[in-house]
């Protein structure tokens, strides 16, 4: 009778030890899973960041272009209207 009991614990016993075998397989599958959602995550974060950093990199080199294009159009204003005057100077003397 101990015999058979001691089989039946041993069968349990294995039955138990298989089971946490099979969760543990299923743990370590869902972690390497979410390990990999997260390395997603994390690189796409990154390329966004960068993604984000270049858009405003190129917003501030437009933003200065548009600065000194307009500071050159306001100097070549300032130009013009002075050849402007300078002409009709000229014109008032002849």
């Amino acid at each position: 009778m101990s015999n058979l009991k001691l089989k039946l614990c041993d069968e349990e016993f294995a039955d138990q030890v298989t089971n946490i075998l099979e969760i543990v397989t299923k743990l370590t599958e869902a972690s390497d899973t979410v390990s990999g959602i997260a390395d997603s995550l994390k690189e796409n974060s990154l390329s966004d960041i960068l993604i984000d950093r270049e858009i405003t990199n190129k917003i501030n080199m437009l933003k200065n272009f548009s600065g000194a294009l307009h500071e050159a159009v306001e100097n070549d204003k300032k130009n013009l209207e002075g050849f402007i005057e300078e002409v009709e100077s000229y014109e008032s003397v002849l």
